[in-house]
């Protein structure tokens, strides 16, 4: 008796296209399983769902002179106003390379740009450092809460610019 399957192919003859049919019939069946499988996982239900969290977005635009033309750091604190006044540009600054658990968000801005920083509505004061090379006054401001969902500053050469 000769195998109608030789390496796991129907051999051409009259069952051949009995052996594809089989095939054909079971994978959309496949297919159907796993988008089950697929959209159960991606959230097909609410049981466990968490809120998400307010969220405040810091807008910072500058433009190309802002800090002479070259890039910044922007640093995002969770601190309390005594803290705030007594904060040097070195203390901060070396936030930047070994923050600690008052840092909230970091990030550069390259001058002539936008940068937008989300954190965690804060229920504390916060304070905003930008590290101009040549800091001019404000270089940095304190936030009391409640905050918006949107805060926005404007950057000048050496400093943040009033609102107009």
């Amino acid at each position: 008796m000769t195998s109608l399957v030789q390496l796991g192919r129907p051999v051409a003859g009259p069952h051949a296209a009995a052996g594809r049919f089989h095939r054909a019939r079971w994978w959309p069946t496949l297919v159907v399983a796993c988008l089950a499988v697929w959209v159960g996982a991606c959230g097909g239900s609410q049981k466990g769902k968490v809120e998400a969290t307010p969220k405040t977005v810091l807008v910072i635009r500058s433009d190309e002179n802002t800090n002479a033309g070259r890039p910044l750091q922007v640093l995002v604190r969770a601190v309390e106003l005594q803290a705030f006044l007594e904060d040097s540009y070195a203390t901060v600054a070396g936030l930047v390379i070994t923050p600690d658990d008052t840092v909230l968000a970091g990030a550069v801005l390259f001058p002539g740009h936008e940068l937008r920083l989300s954190i965690e509505r804060p229920t504390a004061p916060i304070a905003v450092y930008f590290l101009f090379t040549e800091p001019g006054s404000p270089w940095k401001m304190q936030l009391e809460p409640p905050l918006k969902w949107r805060v926005e500053f404007q950057l000048g050469e050496h400093s943040i610019l009033e609102p107009e």
